[in-house]
């Protein structure tokens, strides 16, 4: 077996708005006084427990390293201590979230993760972000995926569209055309556009599962998985009311869990799957639900193993105990489905090569955002 983890994140702090940081990040990139917000978030800070505290500066002080493979070296690849795990990193494009612009912009953020994947032998498995939003975002994710061998198309919509937006539509195409696996956020929106700063339900919603099941019924070969199964809230909830609200008392939808179930349950759905990062984290509460859900091979054939790292370092487990828990609970050979012949399925052809290729001619650069709706 060799593990594949389908979800993963190295992007630093030079790649988030400037305007985006708490109050805390912010400091924490002033070399100065570093050292002290530190210490004060491990010893006295006032309104969360020293626990949070502790987890709240471990999560900043991955985000302040110098590179992703800094990230990757220093942080990720030492709890996985077999040699030919695999990772998928998922950058971000943020540019258009209203919080102005990053130091370092989306080209730069995947021509590292293109530098890295030679370094480590194509362990690391890049896929390519570009706002839909953007101008030439399709162009763009066709030279990454065509020219550089990337593996696959990240969305994120509470950045501000929803899953059917048209500037979506020939990129659905494209992937669907041409073999590439697409991954969507399918949890809350604690990362959102600026305009729903305030409303957070709003943002979320525009990543609630159902509104997937027309883009699934375009294009049924598309290949999409619904990042976060729906996440820890919907899990929670789950087991006291199934067909509740889910994640937000407003939202029209019933649980969003149960949603993606039903999905997963289609047998027009051939191509739909889930992975289970951030939301396994919750392990002692949701480990029973996984491995009954798992009975299900309609369910057991499309769920592919993730972490979410490094949003996990808000949490108690390492990646290690957490990769170590889903083993030990899991049925003999569960694990193994979801964390290595899954994952294949999922990537399809594009793992054949699986090192990204050194750049040919100059990447294309993107078009400044439109003024975003």
């Amino acid at each position: 077996m060799i593990i594949h983890n389908c979800h993963v994140h190295l992007f630093t702090l030079r790649h988030v708005p400037k305007e985006y940081h708490q109050w805390i990040t912010t400091l924490l990139k002033f070399g100065p006084v570093r050292a002290a917000v530190l210490w004060v978030l491990r010893n006295i800070w006032p309104f969360s427990g020293k626990d949070l505290a502790e987890r709240l500066a471990k999560f900043a002080e991955v985000g302040l390293e110098v590179s992703q493979e800094a990230v990757f070296n220093n942080r990720l690849k030492d709890q996985y201590p077999q040699q030919d795990a695999r990772f998928v990193v998922l950058p971000m494009d943020m540019a258009g979230m209203g919080y102005g612009a990053p130091l370092d912009d989306i080209n730069s953020q995947h021509e590292e993760l293109a530098a890295l994947s030679q370094k480590t032998g194509g362990r690391v498995l890049p896929f390519v972000h570009f706002d839909p939003r953007r101008p030439n975002a399709l162009a763009c994710i066709r030279y990454w995926i065509e020219e550089r061998n990337f593996k696959g198309v990240k969305i994120y919509p509470p950045l501000g569209y929803r899953p059917t937006a048209p500037e979506l539509d020939p990129i659905f195409a494209y992937c669907a055309e041409n073999d590439v696996p697409v991954m969507t956020h399918c949890s809350g929106a604690t990362v959102r556009a600026k305009r729903y700063a305030a409303d957070i339900a709003r943002a979320a919603k525009l990543a609630a599962p159902l509104g997937y099941q027309e883009i699934l019924d375009k294009y049924p070969n598309l290949r999409l998985c619904l990042a976060h199964f729906g996440g820890e809230r919907a899990w929670d909830a789950y087991m006291r009311d199934p067909r509740g609200t889910g994640e937000f008392k407003d939202e029209p939808t019933k649980n969003w869990l149960w949603d993606i179930v039903d999905m997963l349950r289609n047998p027009a759905n051939t191509n739909l799957y889930a992975d289970i990062s951030y939301t396994m984290f919750h392990l002692d509460s949701n480990i029973a639900t996984l491995a009954v859900l798992l009975e299900d091979q309609r369910i057991r054939d499309r769920t592919l193993f993730g972490s979410d790292f490094y949003m996990s370092k808000m949490e108690k487990l390492t990646e290690k105990e957490y990769c170590y828990g889903l083993r030990k609970n899991l049925r003999p050979g569960h694990f193994d489905q979801i964390a290595d012949t899954n994952p294949r399925a999922y990537l399809g052809s594009r793992l054949a090569s699986a090192v990204v290729f050194p750049a040919p001619a100059p990447a294309p650069v993107p078009q400044a955002p439109n003024p975003w709706p």
